[in-house]
């Protein structure tokens, strides 16, 4: 439910803000979302079979973790939140930050604290951004 109502608060402050001016567009805005996590989950399936499964990944939760990696990687880059080369935008994620109600400070905090995180691969690096600003913002 929070990653639901940050993702709401993603889209109204990113590329979409065009397409919800105001609060009262809140339907749009779910409309919009709905319409990325489809997107993604469908230009992110795995194409391995079950059995490549099995090999590539040593348990279930294995399996879901990936997929968590690769949508999350595909939402942030939908929503602007992550630049073209994987990078994280700095003035994207600001904007979600101070929306959401954190001050400047803080949120400057957070993201030189997260900005310059880098995984394996884009996947990884974008769950680990998403991670670490989630966990940071909370605390």
């Amino acid at each position: 439910m929070k990653l639901l109502l940050l993702l709401c608060f993603v889209f109204a402050v990113s590329g979409i803000n065009a397409y919800v001016p105001n609060a009262m567009n809140i339907m749009k805005l779910i409309e919009i979302m709905n319409k990325y996590i489809t997107e993604c989950k469908a230009e992110r399936a795995f194409e391995l079979n079950e059995d490549d499964l099995t090999r590539k990944f040593s348990n279930e939760q294995d399996i879901e973790k990936e997929g968590k990696k690769e949508i999350t990687h595909c939402f942030l880059h939908k929503a602007d939140i992550l630049k073209p080369d994987g990078t994280l935008n700095i003035k994207t994620a600001k904007k979600i930050l101070t929306f959401i109600g954190l001050e400047e400070n803080e949120a400057n905090k957070i993201l030189k604290q997260c900005g310059s995180i880098t995984g394996a691969d884009d996947d990884e690096t974008a769950y680990l951004i998403f991670n670490c600003v989630d966990k940071t913002a909370k605390s």
